[in-house]
């Protein structure tokens, strides 16, 4: 657990197994107010977040990291999370810059087998500030779930306004109650470009199986992507 007011934070090789926290977190619990924090090459395996008393308790099994101020960053690069579980949602890793003008890059990550009970079995990304940049790259999703109720088995993410990309990514046998099997994406404007992604065999007990995707205003561009062998209750992509 390390808070801090204005210093970045950098953890990097490290490996969080078997750990568990009846508040959020299981693993490890970043939090810089004003400073930016970067995780690299680290391993979260088997940890949990079970406690039960409301938001934001038992979120997060293996991986919480959280900015508050205006225009910072969050890194997450080369990391793998396995077998996480959290009582509520973000069982691997959930990625929170609450203020404006803030940037989440998330890449070459591995999820795996990792299960919510809500939303984001996988990886969660949430940026609540406005005018926020998330780049989600070259990232595997596999066998991570949504058991009880929520949307976006493999990646939940949520932009209240700005640029989202998304590329090169694999979302495999993910499997989702509500919406978003594989992907689930809430984004209130701006740009929203998904390009040279795979989702294959991901379920979803409602609609979009693979992916479930919902831009209020702007401009998407879904080019080159591959959807294969995902199943919904409902019409689906």
């Amino acid at each position: 657990n390390i808070l801090t007011q204005g210093a970045d934070i950098i953890v990097r090789n490290c490996s969080i197994n078997d750990n568990t926290s009846n508040y959020v977190a299981g693993g490890v619990n970043l939090f810089s107010n004003t400073g930016s924090v970067s995780v690299s090459s680290c391993s979260f395996s088997r940890n949990s977040s079970p406690n039960t008393s409301g938001y934001p308790y038992g979120n997060a099994g293996g991986l919480f990291i959280q900015t508050d101020g205006s225009g910072t960053t969050i890194s997450l690069s080369g990391c793998t999370f396995t077998q996480n579980t959290s009582q509520r949602d973000a069982a691997g890793a959930m990625l929170y810059p609450l203020g404006s003008n803030s940037s989440v890059i998330a890449e070459l990550n591995t999820f795996v087998s990792n299960t919510a009970k809500e939303s984001g079995g996988g990886c969660w990304i949430r940026c609540p500030g406005g005018n926020s940049a998330v780049r989600y790259r070259s990232n595997v999703m596999n066998g991570n779930s949504c058991t009880i109720g929520g949307s976006g088995a493999g990646t939940y993410i949520q932009i209240t306004s700005g640029s989202l990309e998304l590329s090169d990514n694999q979302f495999t046998g993910n499997s989702s109650i509500w919406q978003g099997g594989g992907l689930w994406i809430e984004h209130g404007g701006g740009t929203m470009n998904l390009y040279r992604n795979r989702f294959i065999n991901n379920t979803a007990g409602e609609t979009g199986a693979g992916a479930n995707l919902f831009l209020d205003y702007g401009t998407a561009k879904i080019y080159h992507n591959i959807f294969n062998r995902n199943r919904s209750n409902r019409k689906s992509v």
